[in-house]
């Protein structure tokens, strides 16, 4: 997996889906707070998603593999693999 190549349109969608769950987090954690809602990202589904592992954003696969993300947003190395 590490040869694949991302679109640019696939890497938009997949930081809207890590953005949005963040805002989702923090919206829970603190209901009293006004906060301007923004339009909801209507993007497709990826079989990636961003995490956040040792402080840091990665990628993951459906499989839970766990990838570097590299300067221009492309796969990096495998940093965890899953069992």
């Amino acid at each position: 997996m590490n040869d694949r190549h991302l679109n640019i349109d696939e890497i938009a969608s997949i930081k809207n889906k890590f953005y949005f769950e963040q805002d989702k987090k923090y919206r829970l954690q603190h209901p009293d707070e006004d906060i301007p809602m923004e339009s909801e990202p209507s993007d497709e589904e990826s079989d990636l998603s961003i995490i956040l592992y040792k402080d840091k954003e990665h990628y993951q696969d459906l499989y839970g593999n766990i990838y570097e993300i590299t300067k221009d947003n492309q796969m990096g190395t495998l940093v965890h693999k899953s069992k």
